[in-house]
Order: C-alpha cells, then structure tokens, then sequence
C-alpha cells in the first residue's frame, strides 16, 4: 500500500487512467465513424445493383473478367469493359498481361464497351466510399467489413497510380476478376513511340462472411458504376 503513497506512482496511474480513457474514446468514435461508413455502403449498394445498368455492367464483366480503367495525361477518362468471343482470345490476353508483352498494345481480339469517366479527374475516385477518416480506419480494426475495404484497396490503389500518369502518358489498369475472391491488376503505361511499360502486378482477395452477399465482381461493378457517366456505351 505504501506504493499509493509515492508521488511517481499516482502520476503513473493518473497517466495510464488518460491514456485508456483516451484510447477508449477514440475506439468508440472510431468505430462509430466505420460503422456509419459501411452503413451508407451498404444502402448504396443496394440501391444501385437493382438499376438495369449496374445488372447489363455485371453480366458482360461476369462473362468476359477482364475490366480496363483509362487514364491519359492523369485524368481518369473511363472504363472498357470486353467482350470475349471465346475463351481462347481470353486466355491469350492474360498471357500477353502475365508475359508483359509489347503485343499487348496491338491486341486486338475483343470487342469492347467504353464507359466514359463521369468527371474529368480523379476526385471521383475518392468519393466512392464516404471519406475514410483517421479514426475510422481505426474503427475498422473493430468492425470487419470486407466489402468495404475491398472496394476501398481498390480506389485507393486506382487514384494512386493514376496521379503517377505523366503528360502525353495513357495508363491502363487491366484487372482480371479470376473469381469471386480474387482479383489480378496489371498497371500498363503507354506513351508513344515507346513501347508499353508494365509497371506492376497487384493482387486483391475478396475475403467474405456470412454477413456479406456480394462479391469481386460485384464489387469491381459497383466501382465503374460510381465512376461512369449515366448513358455511356
């Protein structure tokens, strides 16, 4: 009991009782913030995978894996999604991406769809999600949202790669959603006369639970539908 009555020790416990309750407030206002965050996900999600739209976009994305985000001169311009007459010009494509082959550029198997960017910059990347603060982000090491983070890896990593564009500099990022788990993204950059440079090769994994009801694909959808202008083609 004498410990009580050192001075040293009740600055200890008095810095220690701060510290926790310190630590105890930011949890609880991080994990508000997260779960509001996922919340407002959660509804948006499910209002935009009943449009005609976001169903059309799923299907062909579902069909073909293989979705390609544009940017040229640093602007994100669109999206192409492909259409594979079969399985062999799928196959060949991911070869020339695994191979990081200069044929790549004159590839030209596939029909394609072009979704135009709704904004010409990469704000919109950014504002896919509600904006993930400090505190949220460490909310979200209490509150599992798969989903969530997920698209959020995803946006991230897009509006990064995106700000490295150089002037005269088109950079593709090729993501082939192998399955409802997993997607594989290829940066490519292209500047003329210079063949393509591959710049790097990211892997994402979709890790779900019984709470959750989408997927890889739906997700990767749900991303070009936030991003694309309403009536592209």
């Amino acid at each position: 009991m004498q410990l009580f009555h050192n001075k040293k020790f009740r600055i200890a416990i008095i810095i220690s009782v701060v510290l926790i309750t310190i630590g105890v407030v930011i949890g609880f206002i991080g994990y508000n913030s997260a779960c509001k965050i996922v919340k407002d996900f959660r509804e948006d999600f499910k209002t935009v995978s009943k449009s005609d739209g976001f169903k059309n976009m799923l299907s062909l994305f579902k069909t073909s894996k293989i979705v390609v985000f544009l940017a040229k001169d640093k602007p994100f311009v669109g999206v192409l999604g492909f259409k594979f007459r079969n399985q062999t010009l799928y196959d060949k494509m991911v070869q020339l991406l695994e191979q990081k082959s200069d044929d790549l550029i004159l590839f030209k198997g596939p029909e394609a769809n072009l979704y135009f960017a709704d904004k010409s910059e990469n704000r919109g990347l950014s504002k896919i999600l509600e904006d993930i603060s400090f505190l949220a982000k460490i909310g979200f090491w209490l509150k599992s949202a798969p989903d969530v983070k997920f698209i959020y890896e995803i946006s991230d990593f897009l509006k990064k790669t995106f700000n490295k564009t150089r002037e005269n500099e088109t950079k593709r990022v090729y993501f082939n959603i192998l399955d409802e788990k997993k997607v594989q993204a290829y940066e490519v950059s292209y500047s003329v006369p210079r063949a393509p440079v591959f710049d790097c090769i990211k892997s994402f994994e979709f890790v779900s639970n019984k709470n959750i009801t989408c997927d890889s694909f739906e997700c990767i959808t749900f991303i070009v539908h936030k991003l694309i202008r309403r009536g592209s083609t």
